[in-house]
């Protein structure tokens, strides 16, 4: 069975998982290979993190930020409603967990591991 691609994220803002978020990941140059809202727990619950869909390329994942924290009251900037990150997938045989440390302020720590 193949890898898959588990994102996971951290709201430093307010030091809890960024539960509510939607994140999208696509394949990029095709279609789109997951979509949903981050558990309670920060983490996209889609069966792409059992390795559906996902096969050695190049991904794009898209975090709507500027929806979250504008749900939580804080005010952001008309130019950062999301944050559009991209990587490459060689060995889909591990399990690929990508971690992202947010704020409202637009600083961001990306941390990805193989296992």
């Amino acid at each position: 069975m193949a890898g898959g691609i588990s994102i996971h994220v951290v709201d430093v803002t307010r030091g809890l998982p960024a539960a509510g978020m939607v994140v999208e990941i696509f394949k990029v140059g095709g279609d789109k290979i997951a979509a949903g809202v981050l558990s309670h727990q920060g983490v996209l619950d889609h069966s792409v993190v059992r390795g559906e869909n996902v096969e050695p390329g190049n991904y794009e994942v898209v975090f709507h930020i500027g929806e979250f924290y504008h749900q939580l009251d804080y005010a952001l900037s008309e130019e950062f409603p999301f944050l559009d990150v991209r990587f490459a997938l060689a060995l889909v045989t591990l399990s690929n967990i990508i971690i992202f440390h947010l704020n409202h302020l637009g600083v961001f720590r990306c941390f990805a591991v193989d296992s």
